[in-house]
C-alpha cells in the first residue's frame, strides 16, 4: 500500500497546477496565488482515505470523456447509431451510381459500399418531418419485395398510411376506373427497379416522390432519395418502424410498436 507521501508525489506528477487548484477547491484553503508546491505541502495534512480519492477522480476522468463523446455522437439520432449498423441499414452493395456518391463513407475491401449513417439519419429525418404534413390516406408506401411486406403492413397498421405490398396493378393511381384508384400526394417506393411501375404511375400522377435508394439507385424522377439498404429484411424493418414512429408521434397519435415487431 501507498504511504501518504507517495500519494503526494503521485498527484504531483498527474496534475498541473491549474487542475490541482480546481481539485482541492473545498478539501483545502488557499488563496489565488497560491504555488503548486505549497499545494502539495498542505495535501500532506490529508488523511490517505482523500488523497486517494483525488487520483480516483483523476482516473475516471477519461471514461467520462468518452462517455460525453459518445452523447454528442448520439445527440439528433433517431435511433442509437448502433441500432444503424445491428439492423445493417448501412450495407450497399458493390455496385455504386454517381447519384450516390455522396452519401458513401468508405469501400470495403470486399468491393462493398458503406453508407454514411449520419446522412441516412438526417434524410431519414428530412422524410419524417415532410410525411407529417400530409394525412394518412394521402400517403401512398410501394413495395414489391417480399422483406418489406411485415414492416409495411404494421407501418399502415400502427399509422392507417395505405400501403401496397406485392404486385402493384398498373392505373392504381391513374385510371379513375379502377376499383383501387387512389389519388395520393407522397409516393414512397421501396425500390426504383422492383417498383418501377408504381413509380410510373406516381410520376404521371404528379405526386411527390420518396425512394428507398441502394448505392447503385439511379434517382430519375425521384423527389427525396433515402440512402440505405433496401433489400435487407432487418434494414427494411428499422427505416419503416423509424418512419412509422416519428409520423406517428408528430401527429400525436399513440404508438406503442417495439422494433422487432416490424421485423
Amino acid at each position: 500500500m501507498p504511504t501518504k507521501k507517495e500519494l503526494v508525489k503521485k498527484i504531483k506528477n498527474k496534475y498541473t497546477k491549474p487542475e490541482l487548484k480546481k481539485k482541492c477547491k473545498g478539501l483545502l484553503d488557499f488563496n489565488k496565488s497560491v504555488t503548486k508546491k505549497d499545494l502539495l505541502k498542505k495535501l500532506e495534512g490529508l488523511k490517505k482515505a482523500e488523497l486517494e480519492k483525488l487520483l480516483i477522480k483523476k482516473e475516471e476522468k477519461p471514461q467520462k470523456k468518452k462517455e460525453k463523446k459518445r452523447e454528442k455522437k448520439e445527440k439528433g439520432m433517431l435511433v442509437p447509431n448502433d441500432d444503424y449498423l445491428k439492423f445493417g441499414v448501412h450495407i450497399g452493395t458493390k455496385n455504386k451510381s454517381r447519384f450516390m456518391k455522396n452519401f458513401i463513407y468508405k469501400i470495403r475491401p470486399d468491393g462493398l459500399a458503406i453508407f454514411d449513417v449520419k446522412k441516412i439519419n438526417k434524410r431519414l429525418k428530412t422524410i419524417c418531418e415532410y410525411l407529417a404534413k400530409f394525412e394518412p390516406e394521402e400517403i401512398l408506401i410501394v413495395c414489391k419485395r417480399e422483406n418489406g411486406e411485415k414492416p409495411l403492413k404494421m407501418l399502415s397498421m400502427a399509422t392507417g398510411i395505405k400501403t401496397i405490398t406485392g404486385r402493384y396493378l398498373p392505373g392504381i393511381m391513374t385510371n379513375p376506373n379502377n376499383d383501387q384508384f387512389i389519388e395520393p400526394k407522397v409516393v414512397v417506393v421501396t425500390d426504383t427497379w422492383y417498383d418501377k411501375q408504381a413509380l410510373s404511375d406516381a410520376v404521371k400522377s404528379e405526386a411527390a416522390i420518396i425512394a428507398l435508394t441502394n448505392t447503385h439507385t439511379i434517382t430519375a424522377n425521384v423527389d427525396i432519395a433515402l440512402p440505405c439498404n433496401n433489400r435487407g429484411h432487418k434494414s427494411l424493418a428499422l427505416v419503416y418502424w423509424i418512419i412509422a414512429r416519428e409520423y406517428a408521434k408528430t401527429r400525436g397519435m399513440k404508438f406503442e410498436f417495439e422494433k422487432e415487431k416490424f421485423i
